[in-house]
């Protein structure tokens, strides 16, 4: 069986030659919904900020008879995370799941499936890589996808967390099984914390860092630009290297966030405090 990993992605990254990420921020309230194809959809920067290699999107249902049409995709990457209410996904090999908060669900370039019985309060973060892949709508015609891999489901418990060791001891994290069907080019986990904290210092990762803020509150500050005080629904990536130092401070004890590193594999180093950046950047 041919893996993506091995055939390589359409849109020509790996692990060993990410995707370049810039920096993008996008606010809880700021942002339009546009319809598509019985959704409504608002972008949270990624388009822009990787040139088009990675896309993440807020989506509500608009119209549920339409939204819930069979669909498929050529994305290398088609990842759903449900933040509000529920829904039932079916796929072309016959599973039907139901999910609530914290669901997630990834489905292979070329594998059929739909949305469905969608509560009112519905809302999912999606993510794809490209970041606007081409949709098809209709009835699935019994392929397995073309990457020959299978969906990848998973739902929020307590026993799918795992402490975090050394200077992250303060949070818990539960990965969302992106890592492997990716070719390690993409984790995406939840990053729950585990009492409120100070901040974690200045620091800069080895790879770009997409979040969004789910519960609690915190502070963040990237090299010299403004503080950002972060609550539920607020979006933002930081790329990867010296130039994206940055420092979380003041997290509540329910911080909770959804996180995706580009690539998986990453190491994270301790840094000085950008000049013209407050050593702190506790609240106002």
């Amino acid at each position: 069986m041919t893996t993506q990993q091995e055939s390589g992605w359409a849109t020509g990254w790996s692990a060993d030659d990410p995707a370049d990420i810039g920096f993008a921020w996008a606010p809880d309230d700021g942002g339009e919904y546009v319809e598509s194809d019985g959704f409504s959809v608002r972008d949270l920067g990624l388009d822009e900020a990787s040139g088009g290699a990675l896309g993440v999107r807020r989506v509500k249902v608009d119209d549920p008879e339409a939204a819930s049409q069979w669909r498929s995709s050529d994305a290398d990457f088609d990842f759903l995370f449900v933040i509000s209410g529920s829904v039932k996904v079916e796929n072309e090999l016959g599973e039907t799941v139901d999910f609530g908060v914290g669901g997630a669900a990834q489905h292979p370039a070329g594998v059929s499936y739909r949305l469905s019985d969608f509560s009112a309060d519905f809302e999912a973060v999606q993510a794809t890589s490209p970041a606007r892949p081409t949709v098809t709508l209709g009835a699935p015609e019994g392929s397995v996808g073309k990457s020959g891999s299978t969906p990848v489901y998973t739902h929020d418990t307590d026993d799918e967390y795992v402490a975090g060791a050394g200077p992250r001891k303060f949070f818990f994290y539960r990965d969302l099984g992106t890592r492997e069907p990716t070719g390690e080019r993409i984790h995406f986990h939840v990053v729950r914390a585990t009492e409120p904290g100070e901040g974690t210092g200045w620091h800069y990762h080895t790879m770009a860092q997409w979040f969004m803020v789910l519960g609690g509150n915190a502070v963040i500050r990237v090299e010299d630009r403004e503080r950002y005080p972060l609550g539920w629904g607020d979006a933002m990536c930081v790329g990867r290297g010296t130039g994206m130092r940055h420092n979380v401070t003041d997290f509540t004890g329910d911080y909770l966030v959804l996180e995706m590193c580009v690539p998986a594999g990453y190491d994270t180093i301790p840094t000085e405090t950008p000049e013209g950046a407050d050593p702190v950047g506790t609240r106002d």
